[in-house]
């Protein structure tokens, strides 16, 4: 969220005087500047929890009538955007316009002794002149008359003040995404291959075994909070026994067959001259959706796979069906569907099983399932 700036700008004050009755009124204004702004509150003189008075975000002035010309008042001001969260109290205060009542002091001149001639100096009461006054002739007594003066009321003029407050920025309200972040993951995949030819009904020999890595990027194109389209990328190497591995342990075999010091472990271990191996690739575009700790995946794509077979051994796998006789070389390549799910222990680490479906090209009726363990971590 972007920091905000609330500023109590312009207070307006405006004072009428009748006589003995005299009062004030006060406009605060502050300036709408934060259009995500929904509530404003304010408190005249305090900040008491229960005191504040709450008004729409479209609220822009507060006056206050009848107020005493001989006090200070003081206006705080916060504002939110969700009527829970605050933002920190700006103030402005609006000082007395009167400070204390006029007072009109009384004199008296008294002439006690007849004089040929009598000069009154003039007396000033707050801008009042006494004019001067001669006597001519002797008397026995001259009083001036005291004079009563009173200040008339005087309009006060409408004082203008700014105050200008920074106030901090409202605390920001936690905003929930609308839609899911992008999140890369690294699997590691060992896996398990067994083969199929639709043609005959059968499952070809031999199974294999292999592992692998996949490239995961979820969200590559979002949806909602929980789903979005996604890529990832496959990569492995998958290793088929000659024959399967019954024949590599137990062929030429003497002795009990039970007895597996009399198993043929450098056949196992041999992988160059006693297995087909190859290397494989499979790029899917996938949809994930998530609920909670589970996240489901779909995905169509294809791929191609190199398959090496062992030596001095012709390779005779249908499913291969671009050989390459003297380097004993085949190439393949197949149409993907995926399915997958995965839990997430945490934020980074997930475990998960997934299962790949390969329908060769253009041999349709040999298939491929490659069934696997996943996990890893998620970034």
């Amino acid at each position: 969220m972007r920091k905000v700036l609330l500023i109590l700008s312009v207070m307006l004050l405006s004072v009428s005087m009748l006589f003995s009755a005299q009062e004030m009124s006060v406009t605060w204004e502050w300036l709408l500047d934060d259009p995500e702004v929904n509530y404003y509150r304010y408190q005249l003189n305090g900040t008491d929890e229960d005191g504040w008075t709450v008004v729409s975000g479209d609220t822009a002035t507060y006056v206050a009538e009848g107020l005493d010309p001989y006090q200070d008042y003081t206006l705080y001001l916060e504002r939110s955007y969700d009527g829970v969260n605050w933002s920190e109290t700006a103030s402005a205060t609006a000082e007395a316009l009167l400070v204390t009542e006029p007072v009109v002091e009384e004199e008296v001149a008294v002439i006690e002794e007849p004089v040929e001639e009598v000069v009154v100096e003039e007396p000033v009461v707050e801008e009042v002149v006494v004019e001067e006054v001669v006597v001519e002739e002797p008397v026995e007594e001259v009083v001036v008359e005291e004079e009563e003066v009173v200040a008339e009321p005087v309009e006060e003029a409408v004082v203008e003040e700014e105050a200008v407050i920074e106030v901090a920025p409202v605390a920001p309200v936690e905003e929930k995404s609308a839609k899911a972040p992008l999140e890369f993951s690294l699997l590691f995949r060992p896996y398990v291959v067994m083969n199929f030819d639709w043609g005959t009904n059968t499952m070809l020999n031999p199974i294999g075994v292999g592992a692998g890595i996949s490239l995961d990027f979820d969200n590559v194109i979002a949806f909602s909070e929980n789903s979005g389209l996604g890529l990832r990328l496959d990569v492995g190497s998958t290793q088929y026994a000659d024959g399967g591995f019954s024949k590599l342990l137990f062929e030429g075999v003497t002795g009990s067959k039970l007895a597996f010091w009399n198993w043929n472990w450098d056949r196992i271990v041999n992988l160059a001259e006693n297995y087909y191996h190859d290397v494989n690739a499979t790029l899917l575009f996938t949809l994930d959706a998530r609920a909670g700790i589970a996240d489901f995946s779909f995905g169509l794509g294809g791929g191609a796979a190199v398959l090496f077979g062992a030596i001095n051994d012709p390779i005779d796998y249908p499913a291969y069906n671009f050989a390459f006789e003297e380097a004993n070389i085949e190439l393949a390549a197949f149409g993907a569907a995926n399915v997958g799910m995965k839990f997430y222990m945490g934020s980074v680490f997930s475990l998960g099983v997934d299962a790949v479906y390969k329908v060769m090209i253009p041999n349709y009726e040999n298939n491929e399932l490659d069934a696997s363990v996943v996990f890893g971590f998620t970034f």
